[in-house]
């Protein structure tokens, strides 16, 4: 199970059903705000791994796209908000090497605490006293390998999870391919959903509290 099935990244690509929608409406959140899954391995990792919790929620298959979209990118942005803590402290971002150096996920990732704090969602309270590991397990969205209770527990509180979601085991971690150039990532679903053209600057996503009540 851990790794073996995807629905997270079967939702990228499946745009028919409830989760198909729900993944579409947050990757447009994320894109408009620096963080763009077509042009980026790392945020399609993180992005699928928000997406198979909320696959494993019985609210994903009660609630309509909207409310589990902003699920979705909550989940996504707390888990680049730990990578930029990482980074603070002078460790690294599990999934540094599979980003694409060629993207703007830099200004997108930097802006990961003030998208969270304009939606009333405190990163500071799931790190507070957090290790260096449980930081790293968040910021590779497998929340399953987080130790400490507490930090489990904050995560959970923040972004209205229950038990089995933040249990649920998900994507691995890529291995770093010595030698080599981070990997540049290729569309995971029909570019053709997207505008092309010049990047303008855009607005802080607000998606919104009320999305994330169960």
């Amino acid at each position: 199970m851990d790794g073996a099935r995807c629905p997270g990244a079967a939702a990228l690509h499946k745009r028919s059903d409830k989760m198909g929608h729900a993944a579409a409406h947050a990757i447009i959140l994320a894109s408009a705000n620096g963080l763009n899954p077509e042009s980026d391995r790392a945020t399609q990792i993180r992005l699928s791994a928000a997406i198979d919790r909320q696959v494993a929620g019985r609210a994903s298959t009660q609630s309509t796209a909207g409310p589990v979209a902003r699920a979705i990118i909550a989940d996504l942005y707390l888990q680049e908000a730990a990578a930029q803590r990482l980074e603070f402290l002078g460790s690294q971002d599990p999934l540094r090497h599979v980003s694409n150096p060629a993207s703007a996920r830099d200004s997108g990732s930097h802006r990961a605490h003030e998208i969270l704090n304009r939606n009333s969602i405190s990163p500071q309270q799931v790190f507070e006293g957090a290790t260096v590991d449980d930081l790293q397990a968040i910021a590779a969205g497998r929340y399953h390998q987080i130790k400490a209770d507490r930090t489990r527990h904050a995560v959970a509180s923040v972004l209205h999870l229950s038990e089995a979601q933040v249990k649920l085991p998900t994507m691995r971690v890529p291995p770093i391919e010595t030698g080599t150039q981070a990997p540049v990532a290729a569309p995971s679903f029909p570019s053709a959903t997207f505008s092309s053209g010049p990047r303008v600057q855009q607005p802080v996503a607000a998606f919104g509290r009320r999305g994330l009540e169960r």
